[in-house]
């Protein structure tokens, strides 16, 4: 069964976004229209938020 994106929940979606920006970073970072510095920073930066999604979901599952 294929799952559509209305029914994901907001850590899904926030996983999906963050796997769509890594492979534009990644490939940004390949043609050289950003440094391998620049490519790890923001990489670090989506990830903290990434997390931040993960614990509110966890959190929201433990009230449920």
């Amino acid at each position: 069964m294929i799952v559509g994106y209305t029914d994901w929940n907001e850590f899904e979606r926030s996983l999906m976004h963050f796997g769509t920006r890594i492979e534009v970073i990644m490939a940004m970072q390949m043609a050289d229209k950003i440094t391998e510095e620049e490519a790890y920073q923001q990489v670090k930066s989506m990830y903290k938020e990434l997390k931040k999604a993960h614990k509110k979901f966890d959190k929201e599952q433990d009230n449920s």
